[in-house]
């Protein structure tokens, strides 16, 4: 006669499964919020917490953020992270037998406001043609910070005298705008990278 019995082995946790990271910022205070699965592979002991560690290259260098956590709804909100800053986490789970192996996710950029695009051209064409002249604004790809998800234009005439014409919500694949302008004279313009967490400062050229 043969007997079978099932049981499940006890020891450390399993692996902790599904880790997601996402980035926010609240009054242009980036941070990111790690999250992961309900973990069913106990080790046959409760679960007594959980190690989160993050990195900038997801190899050697790892910075522990917590040590035996029990966050509410399985969620670890990290503030005082750098913008425009590429990272990875890891997180284990804790037993009263030891730890498991970690489950890594990333990389992971925290958003930021864009920065300042390249430096940009303006140039003026068609004044001899009736009473008005057309400007040109263009400008170069933004490649630092986050991609801006749009632009905004903007001219002044140097002296105040007119007021200031804008220009919002410029698609982020465009890299001119042209104005028209009803007199002559010395013009101030600007253009400005956005991103849903904060507008970069203006890049300005007279």
């Amino acid at each position: 006669m043969t007997v079978t019995k099932n049981f499940t082995s006890q020891g450390a946790p399993g692996m902790v499964g599904s880790v997601t990271v996402v980035s926010h910022s609240n009054n242009g205070q980036p941070h990111m919020d790690i999250s992961w699965a309900t973990l069913t592979e106990t080790g046959g002991y409760p679960i007594s917490g959980y190690d989160i560690g993050v990195s900038d290259d997801g190899k050697a260098s790892w910075t522990r953020l917590a040590t035996n956590v029990l966050p509410d709804g399985n969620t670890y909100h990290v503030s005082g992270t750098k913008p425009h800053v590429q990272y990875y986490v890891r997180v284990r789970a804790v037993n009263s037998k030891g730890q498991s192996e970690w489950s890594v996710a990333g990389p992971l950029t925290v958003h930021g406001a864009p920065l300042v695009p390249p430096a940009f051209e303006a140039t003026l064409t068609g004044c001899s043609i009736g009473p008005t002249c057309l400007v040109s604004l263009t400008w170069g790809t933004s490649t630092v910070g986050a991609d801006p998800e749009s632009y905004s234009v903007r001219i002044q005439k140097a002296d105040g005298s007119e007021d200031t014409i804008e220009v919002t919500n410029l698609p982020a694949s465009t890299r001119s705008h042209s104005f028209t302008l009803g007199s002559y004279g010395r013009y101030s313009a600007g253009v400005q990278a956005v991103n849903t967490p904060a507008p970069a400062p203006g890049a300005k050229r007279c």
